[in-house]
């Protein structure tokens, strides 16, 4: 029997995705997970970042590794690299790391940057993602409350009101990391993944809009609360520097290079996003019951 892979963050935004890509391959996949059940067609194995004692039987067996990072962890360097240490005994033979857009040419001494070189260093063959932030933060559960803001208020708040970001959908994600953990010709590289276009949070507007059949508007943020109230959660300083300022102009065509397929577009992201519900407008006796999920 083929040796499964293990995907951390397994019912977070990438993960699950990634663990429907992998399964749909055929590739027996290990989910980790705090408690509770795992995404279909995984089998469950208990995983926490803070637990240095659940790396050891999560990753035994394993023959590669999707490695999502702790949220609002300020450094996790340590973390990572008690991680590496316990994948190289282990025999992991492949490991897919996700960070974000323009980490690699961000500040050097960055928690996230570091992480990537430790990873690069190790002896294990390795791929490293940097998506530009993911369109499903507007149709899921996110820091910035966008999807309830938009079903509740038909409008969402962020900085950035003139700053031109290339949303990637975590679809194209999942797909661009499913290839790198099952296909060779990977290792060694990183991939800086986007959409096909940089819009505003004004023309974001616009397109949810369209999808949804009601005028949904963009408000302001400020980007110093924005910043403020990341680092006071445990973000590092370079994501919430890139959050509240609208993050890095940046194009590129990687998606199509690794998957044989132009990247999903905002607009199609949209249209599937509004036919499943994930806008649909509330009740008022409903409004302001926050994002439970």
């Amino acid at each position: 029997m083929t040796s499964p892979v293990l995907v951390t963050g397994a019912t977070g935004k990438t993960g699950r995705r990634v663990v429907a890509q992998l399964v749909a391959r055929g590739v027996p996949v290990r989910a980790g997970v705090r408690g509770g059940s795992a995404p279909d067609g995984a089998e469950p194995v208990r995983f926490e970042w803070r637990n240095v004692h659940t790396y050891r039987p999560a990753l035994a067996g394993i023959r590669g590794l999707y490695l999502v990072l702790p949220p609002f962890v300020v450094d996790p360097t340590g973390y990572v690299g008690t991680l590496l240490r316990v994948a190289a005994a282990a025999g992991v033979r492949r490991i897919v790391l996700l960070t974000a857009l323009g980490v690699d040419r961000g500040d050097a001494t960055a928690p996230m940057r570091r992480v990537e070189w430790m990873v690069e260093e190790s002896s294990i063959p390795n791929t490293i993602l940097r998506p530009a932030p993911l369109m499903e933060n507007f149709s899921e559960p996110h820091w910035d409350g966008a999807r309830l803001a938009i079903a509740e208020r038909d409008e969402f708040v962020l900085p950035g009101g003139s700053a031109r970001v290339g949303y990637v959908s975590a679809d194209d994600v999942a797909t661009v990391a499913a290839a790198a953990l099952t296909e060779d010709g990977h290792a060694g590289k990183g991939y800086s993944l986007t959409g096909p276009e940089a819009l505003t949070p004004p023309e974001i507007a616009q397109v949810i809009s369209r999808a949804v059949g009601r005028p949904v508007h963009h408000a302001e943020a400020d980007p110093d609360g924005v910043r403020s109230l990341l680092r006071a959660a445990g973000a590092p300083e370079d994501y919430a520097h890139h959050q509240a300022t609208g993050g890095l102009t940046v194009l590129t065509g990687e998606v199509t290079s690794v998957t044989g397929r132009q990247p999903t577009s905002f607009a199609a992201f949209a249209r599937a996003a509004a036919e499943r519900g994930a806008w649909r407008a509330v009740s008022t006796s409903s409004a302001g019951r926050g994002d439970a999920e």
